[in-house]
């Protein structure tokens, strides 16, 4: 999220639009993958901590508490990747989890706050019934949901960063 440019300091990363597309294309070529790994190795015990992240999202809704909102969405798509049992994965999760959080504050449409309260439910009630194609479909919709509620258009205004980070 640092950039460090030599001899000048480190700097916050500020994506452009197209780097933005990028981290979404990228999102869909990799999410699908992780789900099906960690359906191939789900059990109770996944399935629990799946159910508690999804209960602490709702717990951070009904307090209204955005930034725990925008956080355990983020961690949701690094919970999958750690899951799947592949550390590589959840490195890159991980990453671009990070970027898509900034992406979203510096690109974020009124209504593009976090993710929709349903959908990671959704998602792991596919995961739970086995079903690979719908929780592979329903990753999809929802990260495709998310960039297309951004306002990822020539004309959006430059974001105040440290008005974005100091609150």
């Amino acid at each position: 999220m640092v950039e460090l440019i030599p001899q000048r300091g480190a700097f916050v990363a500020k994506p452009t639009i197209e780097q933005a597309h990028d981290v979404f294309e990228a999102r869909r070529l990799i999410e699908p993958g992780v789900l099906r790994r960690l359906m191939a190795t789900i059990d109770d015990v996944k399935h629990q901590r799946l159910r508690r992240h999804i209960e602490l999202e709702a717990d951070a809704r009904k307090r209204d508490d955005k930034r725990a909102i925008v956080r355990l969405s983020g961690e949701f798509h690094v919970l999958l990747a750690e899951l799947a049992g592949n550390s590589a994965l959840k490195r890159t999760m991980h990453e671009l989890s990070a970027r898509t959080c900034l992406v979203i504050s510096l690109y974020d449409a009124p209504t593009a706050t976090s993710c929709r309260a349903d959908e990671h439910e959704e998602i792991v009630g596919a995961i739970k019934r086995g079903d690979v194609r719908r929780a592979e479909s329903l990753m999809l919709h929802h990260l495709e949901h998310i960039e297309q509620s951004l306002r990822l258009d020539a004309d959006t205004e430059e974001a105040d960063l440290e008005s974005i980070f100091s609150s």
